[in-house]
Formats: structure tokens, sequence, C-alpha cells
């Protein structure tokens, strides 16, 4: 018997990514596609759309003597594989039998959290995503759009990200005036909703933070929201995802997130792992509440990377002392791994030493099953 949470991670495989690495395609209707078949060849005779896809002449066609075919179907029928293969490669998951498994449930401790949906109201008004979107596309701003680059985020995840420039921004420490330019994060989460045309995608901007360049502000913290009153969130690389599944890749820093997800994705825009959601944290602490947001039993794993730093034990630190991550491991349960590295993940990245399939092999390596047992005798 096939688990729920193996159905959903089915269902949230998406096709047309799959199909698109094995034959291209060409839009012929409002949701539909067409191409050569990957099998049989021909020009037209292959179909996608949001219900499947099927071939006029390999599996015959929806009325006709066919029926459509799901991503788990087309990787069995085009490489001969078999159904708990295929699951394993699409999903990254082992394929475990509904009746052999029980979930181990991480600690949530509820914490408090106001109503910030006002304060984000004010925030998508007032223009200022917009306005540093248009700073770092200004001529005499390009130093920004390097220091970006420098970071390891390249023109194309500039874009993608939304990610913009404020320059000379003001802030009152000890009762001193300090100026400091900055990068500047949005937050984003999105609705989906059916419409005649298609799926409708809407971005909606929950959060906003700005990563201060001026040195001076190192001692006082590096970041800074553009609006208080506004809750920390989990950083979505990929906002489009309505809930979490597959494995996890929790980063601390948002633009060390965004790095590692840039370097998940093929030269021509491919993911490499679409079951690898790259989330970021703002801080070596997590709240109760984004525990739970984390505590979804389609999550397989989640690989907590926290900079080196964190490790070190503090001067007068007490014997029972306990290094952010471990803290972080134990609430969030077995199915969390701790991935100590040599050094920043993103500067692992931009030097070279990490690429994305390097980082692919490192957490299969660490694969423990972590969030399913099976159950002894």
């Amino acid at each position: 018997m096939i688990a729920p949470s193996a159905r959903n991670a089915i269902k949230r495989v998406n096709l047309m990514t799959l199909v698109k690495t094995r034959t291209a395609l060409r839009r012929v209707s409002a949701q539909e596609w067409a191409g050569a078949c990957p099998k049989c060849g021909g020009v037209d005779r292959f179909r996608v759309s949001p219900r499947g896809w099927f071939c006029r002449q390999c599996t015959g066609e929806p009325g006709a003597g066919g029926h459509w075919n799901d991503a788990l179907d087309f990787l069995m029928w085009l490489d001969g594989v078999s159904f708990k293969e295929a699951f394993e490669r699409l999903t990254g998951e082992r394929y475990v039998q509904e009746s052999s498994i029980e979930i181990s449930q991480p600690i949530i401790i509820e914490d408090p959290v106001k109503d910030d949906t006002e304060v984000i109201e004010r925030l998508r008004k007032s223009g200022a995503q917009e306005r540093y979107v248009e700073s770092l596309n200004r001529l005499q701003y390009a130093h920004a759009k390097a220091e970006w680059r420098k970071r390891g985020i390249n023109d194309f995840w500039q874009d993608a990200y939304g990610v913009g420039y404020c320059p000379g921004r003001s802030y009152l420490m000890d009762d001193t005036e300090i100026l400091s330019d900055s990068l500047t994060i949005p937050y984003w989460r999105t609705e989906h909703r059916q419409t005649e045309n298609g799926e409708d995608v809407q971005w909606k901007l929950v959060g906003l933070r700005h990563r201060l360049l001026n040195p001076e502000m190192q001692k006082h913290g590096k970041y800074r929201p553009e609006m208080s009153g506004i809750n920390n969130r989990l950083f979505y690389t990929n906002p489009t995802i309505q809930t979490l599944w597959g494995d996890i890749l929790l980063v601390e820093g948002e633009i060390k997130a965004m790095v590692v997800y840039a370097n998940l994705w093929t030269p021509d825009h491919y993911p490499l792992a679409p079951w690898l959601h790259v989330l970021g944290i703002s801080g070596k602490n997590i709240r109760g509440d984004l525990i739970k947001e984390l505590s979804s039993p389609d999550i397989r794993r989640i690989f907590i990377v926290l900079d080196p730093d964190t490790y070190q034990v503090p001067e007068g630190a007490r014997q029972d002392w306990k290094s952010p991550a471990r803290r972080m491991k134990e609430q969030l349960g077995v199915r969390a791994v701790d991935l100590l590295l040599p050094d920043k993940i993103d500067d692992l990245i931009n030097g070279g030493a990490l690429t994305g399939e390097k980082l692919l092999q490192l957490l299969k390596s660490k694969d423990i099953a972590p969030s399913k047992r099976r159950k002894s005798g």
C-alpha cells in the first residue's frame, strides 16, 4: 500500500520540468503542450497538460484506448525502471510501504506570535521593494550589482529573487547616526488559483530585510528590517511551493540560502534535485512556530547548515552547553541531520569547492532515513 506522504510526493513532482529534460515542447493551447515522443519520435504526438501526459502511438489517446499518465508512469515507461526506482529517482526518498513506517514528531514549543498583517500591508503599499530593485538596476549603482555577484548571486538570480539595493539609509546607534548602504532581501509567498486560462500565481511580499554594508555596523548587527513589527519567517528560495515536502536544507542566512539554491540548477535552468527545498533562517535559532511549519509528515529529512563558528564553545560556557545546531536538531526530531562543513557554505560554493553535484553526494552520504523508522519485529 502506498503511504499518503508518498502519494503526495508524487503529485508534487513537476511533470513539465521532467518531460522537458527528454524532449522539446511547444504550447498548442492554453493548457496543453506538444512535441516529439521521446520514445517513438514524430512531431506532435506526445502531449502534456495539467492532467498528465500521453503519446498517441505508444500509450494511446485518452478516450481512445489510452489515458493520462503521471510523472511516475513517465519514468517507468521511458526508462523501463520499477515503481520503487522511479519513485526514488523522482522524489529523492526511499520508498517505504505504509505498514512499515512510524513518524517521529518534532518537539514544538508554541511561542506567542503577534499578528503582523497590517504591517505587511503597509510594507507592500510603501513601494520600498520596487524602489530598491529600481536602484539596483541604475547605472550609477553598478557597484551594487557587482556586490551581489561577488556574493554568488548573478544577474539572472538577482532578477529571480527580486533583490535590490538601498543607498545611504540612516541608523541611530548609541545616540550616533550612521549611514549605510545595504543589499535588500525580499521574503515572498505565493497564492495560487485556477482560472479559465490556467493557474494564476501571485507573488506576495511578506518581509524585507537589509544586509548593511558599512563596516561600522558590524558590531551592532549586519541585518535590519525595512519595518519593525514583522515576524521572522522562513526564507523560501522557491516561494512557489505551497507545502513543504521531500528533503529540506535549512541554511543560516538568506543570502547563503540563495547561493545554495542557485547552485542546484543546471546552466540552462533545470533543477538538479526537485525534491530538495532550500530554506534560510535569520540567525542561529528557530522559533516554535517555525518548527511547526517544518513538522509536515511529507518532509523526510531536514539538513541543518549553520556557520562553523556555531560549534565553537564560548569562553565561560556552562558544562552542559550545547551548540545552536545541536539544540535545533533536538527540536526538529530524529529526521534532522546536522551538517558540519569546514567553512561557510556560500564560501565553499563561490570558491568552487562545493558544486551542486558534490552537495547532493554529501547529503546522500548522510542519508539515515531519519523521518521514517522501521518497526522492530
